[in-house]
């Protein structure tokens, strides 16, 4: 997820706000090697904050395609569908705006899954029932920017977080590979990781389930341990249990398939990193090599790739301080509201 709640300021006092919702509108930043980084979405609301001796205030704030599904909602059912499929389906219902890629591996990943015989939405939006059934699948999706896209930007469907495309200035030859630990500095060639560390939680080790074939006229259940230790030696072992209803699976290894998705989806929850950087361009969906990283010279292994997945950018234009401060004085300091990141 990637916040894109902004505030500009703008000459004309009087511009008409129903004219930019539903609108495609991009945010240009300047990178430390002179580029551009482009993010563009949908605006999604438009309000002017106020005005004064020529300057106007304006906050909009931009989304992706995909927010829309979250405003329909329909109750219908699926036969015989692939996740693809309806997914396919679903998003065609959006066809003006919507743009998506299914990432290589996505194929081959689902290819020992059956079509869902009897698939129901009822009481969602679409924006739920489709991140269910991709969560369901192991799948997940990220916002990247795509030219010929009609809003300017897709939805990329994933597999494996681990193919993840590299952020530009991680791989950039200006200043080295990969983002450094280091102090922010305007005189530095290349934007910096400047605090990072480590969060751990607790969350359950095992997870067992037990549905009813009725066709077969038995029980098939699944208990599936964990792949990685959680916590120390004093943690306890804490099992999640669920009831997923008749007939969920086809077989033990229906059953062992969908239980290991739902327990790494679970581990992954369980560690992750928390940063404060300078990093221009770091956007979710995208990993990058952090070099220069102090560590703690008995540990063993430590990992140098990291996936970008929640990221709130906070930035100003560079504008004079004599002008920064005219603004401040005619218009006050604008600050962010709660709509900003939602």
């Amino acid at each position: 997820m990637e916040k894109a709640g902004r505030r500009f300021l703008a000459t004309d006092a009087y511009l008409e706000l129903k004219q930019f919702l539903g609108r495609a509108a991009s945010l240009k930043t300047r990178l430390s090697d002179g580029s551009e980084a482009t993010r563009t979405g949908l605006v999604r609301s438009a309000s002017k904050l106020g005005s004064d001796g020529g300057f106007a205030r304006y906050r909009i704030t931009l989304v992706p395609w995909v927010w829309l599904l979250s405003r329909g909602r329909h109750n219908r059912v699926f036969q015989d569908k692939t996740v693809i499929q309806i997914a396919e389906a679903v998003f065609g219902d959006y066809a003006d705006v919507a743009a998506w890629q299914w990432s290589d591996e996505v194929s081959g990943f689902l290819a020992d899954t059956r079509p869902r015989s009897y698939c129901v939405q009822y009481g969602e939006s679409d924006y739920t029932f489709i991140s269910r059934l991709l969560a369901e699948e192991g799948l997940g999706w990220c916002v990247e920017e795509d030219d010929q896209a009609p809003a300017g930007h897709r939805l990329r469907l994933f597999a494996d977080s681990r193919r993840f495309p590299e952020d530009i200035l991680s791989q950039s030859a200006n200043g080295g590979r990969g983002l450094r630990y280091h102090r922010a500095d305007s005189q530095e060639a290349q934007d910096a990781i400047v605090a990072f560390g480590e969060q751990r939680r607790l969350t359950s080790s095992v997870l067992s389930a037990i549905s009813y074939d009725y066709k077969a006229k038995k029980t098939v259940s699944l208990n599936v341990p964990g792949s990685q230790s959680i916590g120390g030696e004093h943690a306890p072992v804490l099992e999640s249990y669920d009831d997923p209803g008749l007939y969920a699976w086809a077989n033990a290894g229906e059953a062992e398939r969908y239980g290991r998705l739902a327990m790494e989806a679970r581990e992954t929850r369980q560690r992750t990193w928390l940063a404060r950087s300078t990093v221009r361009s770091l956007r979710p969906g995208t990993a990058f090599d952090l070099i220069c990283l102090p560590i703690d010279p008995q540990q063993t292994s430590f990992e140098h790739r990291y996936n970008a997945t929640d990221i709130t950018h906070v930035g100003i234009n560079n504008l004079s301080g004599d002008a920064i401060a005219a603004v401040a004085q005619r218009l006050g300091e604008g600050l962010a509201s709660q709509d900003d990141a939602h």
